[in-house]
Parts: structure tokens; C-alpha cells; sequence
């Protein structure tokens, strides 16, 4: 293991603890949400994957000005749900690229 292996981590967590943005972590998961309920659902088209694409995007730049107002160190749960919030706009992106260049593929390949 590197010498410094992990600091990057650690980093993340200090930048986030001591992040103090304008928008709160609830505020900016809850837009995360309304996105993937409407352009992830179960029941989607490609037009409506690339558009939550574009929007998701859009939220996920959001974050660098994400508000955490508990500073402690002990039952952080502020810093937590921003870690979370952190790890699910990441994998909410991935999924709406990916399924929907996927989409576009199968209806071109078998259309």
C-alpha cells in the first residue's frame, strides 16, 4: 500500500465536513429523486433517459455547492447523508448514461 494510501479519502471527507455551499443535502437529493422518478422509472423511453441524462448532470454539478451544517465528528448524520448523496449522484448519472446510449443501441441494432 502507497504511503498516502487512503488520503484521498480522507481529504474528501474533511472538504465535505467543512463544506458550506448554499444548498442542503435534503434539498439536493430530493431534486436527484424527482429526476430518477421521472426519467428512470421502470416504464422509459430513449428520449426520456437522455433527457434525465442532461438533467442529472445538471444536479450533480449542484453538489459542489452542497451545505453541511453539522461540523462534529460524532452521529454526523449531516455529513453522512452528504457522503451518501455523494455516491448515489455518481451512480444515478452512470445509470442514465449508460442506459441510455444502451437504448439507443438496441432500438438502432434491432429496430
Amino acid at each position: 500500500m502507497p504511503e498516502n494510501g487512503g488520503q484521498n479519502a480522507i481529504d474528501n471527507l474533511h472538504a465535505l465536513r467543512y463544506a458550506d455551499g448554499d444548498i442542503t443535502t435534503a434539498d439536493l437529493r430530493m431534486e436527484m429523486q424527482m429526476c430518477m422518478q421521472d426519467h428512470a422509472a421502470v416504464y422509459r423511453t430513449g428520449p426520456v433517459l437522455e433527457e434525465g441524462a442532461v438533467k442529472i448532470d445538471e444536479i450533480a454539478a449542484k453538489f459542489d455547492n452542497i451545505k453541511v451544517q453539522d461540523r462534529s465528528l460524532i452521529w454526523n448524520t449531516d455529513l453522512v447523508e452528504t457522503l451518501e448523496l455523494q455516491n448515489l449522484l455518481a451512480n444515478a448519472s452512470g445509470m442514465l448514461f449508460f442506459f441510455g446510449g444502451w437504448f439507443g443501441w438496441l432500438v438502432v441494432g434491432f429496430g
